[in-house]
C-alpha cells in the first residue's frame, strides 16, 4: 500500500499540472475550468488483480483498503499540491475512465471490467475490407500460462449471468469514487428484463451511471466469444470476413 500510496501523489500532481497547462478558448472558460478543476485519477487491471490473488470476481475487505488508500491520498495530495501551487483544490479527482486502447498497451483489464472472453473473434475493417483474427485474452493468457483452469477465469459473459454481483462490485467502487464509472455489463441474448429491471432498481442509487449490451444486440458484433481452443488454433492468423481467405500466417489449418 506504500508503493500505491507514492503512485497516487505522483498522479495526482501530474494531472494537476496537465489541467494548468491545458488550452482554454477564452477567459471565461479558463476562470471556470479553475474554479472547477476536476482531475480524472483512475485504476485498471482490477479484474486481473483479483485473479492474481486467487479471486472470482467480487468485492472484498483487501480490496477496500486498496481504494480506500486511493480515494484518501488523492484527496490529500489534490489539496496539498494546490495549495503549493497557489490555485484551486479541484472539487474531484477520481474516475473510472474508459481504458479500452491504454489497458490493451498496458496488456491487462479495462478500468474496473473483467476479462471480456478468455479468447474471442475480432472483426475490423482495413483498407475497405474486412477482416478478422483469433485473439486470446492477454491477462487471460498469464494466468493460463501461470497454471489457473481456464474454468476459474470469470469473465463478461460468464458474469452476464450473475449481474447482482457485477452491479455490487461497481456499487462497492463507486464509494471511492467521486465522478462517474465507465462500466458495460454484457448480458446474455435471452435475458430476463423483469429479473433485470428489479436488479438495476436495487444498485442505480449507488451508482452513477452503467450501460448493458445484450449478446447479439447488433450484426457484426465486432467481438465474438470463441473457445480457447480454436482462438489457439487460428492464432497469429488473418481472415478476410465472409471468403475465410487466409491473408498471412499458417494458412489450411
Amino acid at each position: 500500500l506504500s508503493h500505491l500510496e507514492e503512485v497516487v501523489r505522483t498522479a495526482i500532481r501530474f494531472l494537476y499540472n496537465g489541467s494548468l497547462r491545458g488550452y482554454y478558448p477564452t477567459e471565461t472558460v479558463a476562470k471556470t475550468a479553475s474554479k472547477n478543476r476536476r482531475l480524472g485519477l483512475g485504476i485498471m487491471g482490477l479484474h486481473e488483480f483479483m485473479l492474481q490473488h486467487g479471486a472470482r470476481y467480487e468485492w472484498s475487505v483487501d480490496l477496500a483498503k486498496v481504494f480506500a488508500v486511493w480515494s484518501d491520498v488523492a484527496d490529500d495530495e489534490a489539496k496539498k499540491y494546490a495549495a503549493a501551487k497557489g490555485g484551486a483544490t479541484p472539487v474531484a479527482t477520481r474516475a473510472i475512465a474508459p481504458t479500452g486502447t491504454i489497458s490493451i498497451i498496458a496488456g491487462t483489464t479495462s478500468g474496473i471490467e473483467p476479462v471480456f472472453c478468455l479468447a474471442y473473434k475480432r472483426r475490423y475493417q482495413s483498407n475497405g475490407r474486412y477482416l478478422f483474427q483469433y485473439v486470446i485474452d492477454p491477462t487471460a493468457k498469464r494466468m493460463l500460462d501461470a497454471g489457473v483452469p481456464a474454468k476459474n477465469i470469470e469473465d463478461a459473459y460468464t458474469l452476464s449471468n450473475d449481474v447482482p454481483r457485477r452491479l455490487f462490485v461497481q456499487a462497492c467502487v463507486q464509494a471511492y469514487t467521486d465522478q462517474a464509472i465507465s462500466s458495460t455489463v454484457n448480458l446474455p441474448s435471452n435475458y430476463d428484463s423483469t429479473m433485470l429491471a428489479e436488479t438495476v432498481a436495487k444498485y442505480l442509487p449507488r451508482l452513477k451511471g452503467v450501460a448493458f449490451y445484450p449478446d447479439n444486440a447488433r450484426s457484426g458484433q465486432p467481438l465474438v466469444p470463441v473457445s480457447v481452443d480454436e482462438a489457439l488454433a487460428h492464432e497469429g492468423v488473418v481472415y478476410e470476413e465472409n471468403s475465410e481467405k487466409c491473408l498471412n500466417g499458417v494458412c489450411g489449418i
